[in-house]
């Protein structure tokens, strides 16, 4: 079990389908909802794939985060075993408290996820501006819980 270098990976998956959503033009003139999600269209000249490093596919980049949330969930399930088999009986309930309190976190990613999931299928479905600016919000809110998660993870690592 590795449950930091899976939470790691998950940082920088989310992270990486924040920064292509935040390229990604609000506007779509071209109504081609694949081609804006993937970078490839008119509207942003290709920005997305540009110099990012990525395919910019917002798919791609969704089931990929998916798949390394579940290894971290797959890692989380096993914490009461090795909780019950490692900590000092006085340390329990403590660390009992912190993984209940990583559950709810847990919990608000994958939420943050399924929403920006949504958002992106209705943009795919109706290829309007105010349902980008939904999927752009949902990327915010995406980033920022995985940024405040980071940093009270990196907090902990270091004391």
């Amino acid at each position: 079990m590795n449950l930091w270098r899976h939470w790691r990976n998950v940082y920088r998956e989310a992270a990486q389908l924040c920064d292509t959503i935040e390229r990604l033009p609000v506007d779509c003139q071209c109504g081609n909802a694949d081609a804006h999600l993937t970078g490839r269209c008119r509207c942003g000249g290709g920005q997305v794939r540009a110099g990012s490093g990525t395919s910019g596919d917002c798919d791609e980049l969704i089931v990929s985060l998916r798949a390394a949330l579940s290894l971290v969930w797959e890692d989380f399930k096993r914490l009461p075993e090795w909780t019950e088999d490692t900590v000092p009986a006085d340390l329990r309930l403590d660390v009992r408290s912190g993984v209940y309190l990583a559950a709810g976190d847990l919990d608000h990613l994958l939420r943050a996820l399924e929403h920006l999931s949504e958002s992106v299928a209705g943009f795919r479905s109706n290829c309007v501006v105010t349902q980008m600016k939904s999927v752009k919000r949902c990327g915010a809110a995406l980033r920022a819980h995985c940024d405040r998660l980071d940093n009270t993870l990196q907090r902990v690592d270091c004391s």
